[in-house]
């Protein structure tokens, strides 16, 4: 026995997971877990969903994010994420809001 398990203490192991960040700031954003376990939805739809939910407002939770960042952050082609937020409007977990300009383009 080692002085580390006599003590109590948990040994590190290879196989072991570990989370490290070069920064100590982490930064959390409610999701619903209803969403995340829902097997109906695609890895896709999930990520997609995940990202709005970090970009959303913390007090309206609305979110205005151009389908080419929702893209380029979920590692998918616009047309997924077109795909996927159809989905999730479908399954009464988001609500698409259009927002025209004063000259009345979108």
């Amino acid at each position: 026995m080692t002085s580390n398990q006599r003590l109590g203490r948990r040994t590190r192991m290879k196989n072991d997971i570990g989370i490290q960040r070069k920064s100590s700031v982490f930064w959390y954003a409610p999701v619903d877990i209803k969403v995340l376990t829902d097997e109906k939805l695609s890895p896709t739809d999930k990520t997609v969903y995940s990202i709005l939910c970090v970009h959303a407002d913390t007090q309206s939770r609305k979110c205005r994010l151009k389908i080419s960042t929702i893209a380029k952050e979920a590692n998918c082609s616009e047309r997924s994420v077109h795909r996927s937020l159809r989905i999730l409007e479908e399954r009464g977990i988001i609500k698409h809001i259009t927002i025209c300009s004063n000259e009345g383009s979108q």
